[in-house]
């Protein structure tokens, strides 16, 4: 496991196999001390799996990261490298963006390559990047992670649902990913505590 994007800091440990099997699973900030210091911004995490026996098929492995609460807790699969990347090195994959008055959404890029990379996004009608993002910045630097906010502008136009708790306004878009040491993910956050509700790999 590699971790990454804290004040420029890269740390590296393996971790035997009985270890990750644990039924309860395993702390990070049991692997990674520094995580229990004051931190702010996010992080990304690299994981890789490796056996000794070259025959071994570990391809039906799974891993699931939870970020816990004291009130509750989101768990999500997270996304694999190097998957679903055609020959000319682009595919559109789908999101949901989602705002009401209890929960709103942004975009997470890790990316855990060597270089620079650009996001570009559309939403298939008149929108570009600069538009649907509140960041005037789209590009991600190497080793790092970011958060782009979608703006509330984004959702103008669209038809409100009447839900029981009140309005709910939707849209989709699609992000084409053009790196494969590039992850995606739609974080769905708590309006008013700003903690995850939901986190969904694109």
């Amino acid at each position: 496991m590699t971790l990454f994007g804290i004040n420029s800091h890269e740390r590296s440990i393996t971790v035997e196999g009985p270890r990750l099997s644990q039924p309860d699973g395993m702390r990070l900030q049991d692997v990674f001390p520094e995580l229990e210091e004051d931190q702010s911004g996010l992080f990304g995490l690299e994981i890789a799996l490796q056996a000794s026996q070259p025959r071994i098929d570990l391809s039906y492995s799974n891993c699931i990261i939870e970020l816990a609460g004291n009130a509750s807790s989101c768990r999500f699969w997270p996304a694999v490298y190097g998957q679903g990347t055609p020959a000319n090195g682009q595919v559109d994959s789908p999101a949901i963006a989602l705002k009401d008055c209890y929960q709103f959404s942004s975009l997470v890029v890790v990316n855990s390559g060597s270089l620079p990379i650009e996001i570009d996004l559309s939403d298939g009608q008149s929108f570009t990047t600069a538009e649907l993002l509140n960041e005037e910045n789209s590009q991600i630097s190497e080793r790092s992670v970011k958060e782009f906010y979608i703006k509330d502008s984004f959702y103008q136009g669209t038809q409100a649902l009447e839900m029981s708790w009140g309005l709910m306004r939707t849209r989709p878009f699609s992000v084409k990913k053009s790196s494969t040491e590039a992850a995606y993910y739609m974080l769905y956050r708590d309006a008013t505590t700003k903690r995850p509700i939901s986190v969904v790999a694109l």
